[in-house]
């Protein structure tokens, strides 16, 4: 009996010393492993994801804002399209939104301006064109149908039925090949749809931007894609390319701390923004239509050989692929054939240097990648890219790719088709090797990391943020570099300091705005017009009627005292 009276007791008591939460509280602070529990639930806690940020909420609406918009053939315009086009699959329609600049007519023929005493082909390359040739749209609604058109033949059909497109004035640049936005893109956003916006290329948005609300105070969560290794371009640009490359690193960093929630960088080139907000990863993928290919010749014998595809710009890594090819010739004794297809300003420079080069290169204009698919080598030595398309289409569609080992090629490292090169002789072995060989085939998995479907699920687990994210962000730093960007902006002194900063037609932003008010006001004056004179004409036809009717009565009156 004593046994079984004392087992009862002894649980009652030990309960309550386990309740009391004094005792609780001594036991948990001096326990051997209180600081690793604690340190496990603070780490646990900073871990919960911010329900707000998930891209993959249905409900949520999304914004993709890009600086390009097709026909113009460039990354800007077809990575963001067929980004914004994934993310409204399984979505309601008009849930996810994509903003394109529109040029206007005044703008668009300064790109088709042909060079004196030059052909129309030359003229292509030394004055390259945002449109191709002979097209042009009156209104944004045409360049819509293009684009629609453009998804359709994609096969993408559905997915543009629940796109929207939205359009924003934008000005082309013509020394930087770029378009940069005019006026304050945030007052095109409703409020109640300012959910989670992706800013394409953040810095090239904002640089040159108008005065206006940050775009962070606009959304409840701001994704910043950096597409470009702007930097690469800018150390080359004229005798002040140090000097310019100094200040674009500085103008980067203020740019993605102002205006993004987090950052994601394509590959490890891109200079640091924000440590606390950025992220590398690729969200790029390929079009169906490149593992299509790859499944056609998956059992079947491939005719050509070595290739390489780009636009004929130096900085492209034309000079770095002639002195490879240059090594590879004394080397082995001999030179293989290698076609190349691009267009560009430098097309005949680098002809020439690889004529004097000793190199075996055909040249070809510029052509649709996934017409070129029985190459079985495609050779991309640059590494000035931030992550290159077209080694990403080339593994696609089952070919070998010999490419540097550079951090813009890391995601590329786990295809066995990929074959990295460290030095001249790795690219000679290399070669040999490719043009010996058959490449291997892709397997499913494989396939899957290329497409599109899977950079969208990259792209939400890169853009979620949790809880111990948003605490490391410093928002007294960015909201000072918010402020200060856009004093600097405000005002005819903004203009004129986006004009010295090289803004060039993109720099009259205030102008632009004050011009458009006025317009608005002119519009409502003619409108409020128009309706006063309808009010009068109405009320003269009522008059006039309730006149006749009294001549009448009158008349009916008189007539009938006559009688009487």
């Amino acid at each position: 009996m004593s046994g079984s009276s004392e087992t009862p007791m002894g649980v009652v008591a030990a309960s309550q010393q386990q309740q009391h939460p004094v005792a609780a509280m001594a036991r948990d602070l001096f326990h051997p492993l209180a600081r690793e529990r604690r340190l496990a639930r603070k780490a646990a806690a900073e871990q919960v994801l911010i329900p707000e940020t998930d891209i993959t909420n249905s409900r949520v609406r999304v914004w993709v804002v890009t600086t390009a918009c097709l026909p113009w053939m460039t990354g800007t315009s077809i990575n963001p399209l067929l980004r914004a086009a994934f993310l409204a699959r399984g979505r309601d329609a008009d849930m996810v939104t994509l903003m394109v600049p529109f040029l206007s007519l005044e703008d668009q023929p300064k790109n088709r301006t042909m060079a004196a005493g030059v052909s129309q082909q030359r003229n292509n390359e030394i004055n390259p064109q945002v449109f191709p040739r002979g097209v042009t749209f009156d209104t944004p609604e045409e360049q819509e149908v293009w684009v629609r058109n453009w998804l359709e033949d994609a096969g993408l059909a559905r997915e543009s039925e629940r796109l929207r497109l939205v359009f924003y004035p934008g000005r082309y640049h013509k020394d930087y090949g770029s378009i940069f936005p005019m006026g304050d893109l945030t007052l095109m956003i409703p409020p109640e749809e300012a959910d989670i916006c992706i800013l394409e290329e953040p810095e090239h948005l904002n640089w040159y931007r108008a005065p206006g609300r940050s775009w962070r105070r606009t959304f409840k969560h701001v994704v910043g894609v950096v597409h470009t290794n702007y930097l690469a371009y800018s150390s080359g640009y004229s005798v002040w390319g140090p000097v310019l490359t100094f200040m674009l690193r500085y103008m980067n960093i203020i740019m993605a701390r102002a205006y993004c929630h987090k950052i994601i960088k394509l590959s490890g080139v891109i200079q640091s923004l924000a440590p606390e907000k950025e992220t590398v990863c690729n969200v790029h993928g390929v079009r169906q239509k490149f593992l299509d290919v790859g499944q056609e010749y998956a059992h079947k014998p491939r005719a050509g050989g070595a290739y390489f595809i780009g636009k004929s710009l130096w900085a492209k890594g034309y000079d770095r692929l002639i002195n490879l090819l240059e090594y590879n010739n004394k080397r082995l004794g001999r030179a293989f054939h290698m076609d190349v297809y691009g267009s560009g300003p430098d097309r005949e420079a680098i002809e020439a240097k690889s004529c004097e080069k000793g190199c075996d290169i055909t040249f070809f204009p510029a052509t649709d990648h996934s017409e070129l698919g029985d190459y079985s080598v495609f050779i991309n030595p640059s590494v000035s890219e931030v992550l290159c398309t077209t080694v990403a289409e080339a593994l696609a569609m089952g070919k070998w790719v010999v490419c540097a080992r550079h951090s813009s090629n890391e995601f590329f490292f786990q295809f066995p088709n990929c074959l990295p090169f460290d030095s001249e002789e790795d690219f000679a072995a290399c070669v040999s090797w490719a043009l010996r060989h058959d490449p291997e085939d892709l397997t499913p998995a494989l396939r899957h990391k290329l497409s599109w479907a899977a950079a969208t699920e990259r792209l939400a687990d890169a853009a979620v943020m949790n809880v111990g994210e948003r605490k490391r962000q410093k928002p007294v730093a960015d909201g000072f570099f918010t402020v200060a960007h856009a004093a600097a902006g405000s005002g005819p002194t903004g203009d004129l300091f986006r004009l010295v900063a090289g803004a060039d037609s993109a720099a009259w932003q205030n102008k632009w705005v004050n011009e458009q008010r006025r317009l608005e006001k002119e519009a409502e004056r003619s409108q409020q017009a128009g309706h006063e004179r309808q009010v009068s004409a109405t009320d003269g036809v009522e008059d006039n009627g309730s006149s006749r009717s009294s001549s009448i009565d009158m008349v009916a009156n008189a007539a009938a005292v006559a009688s009487a």
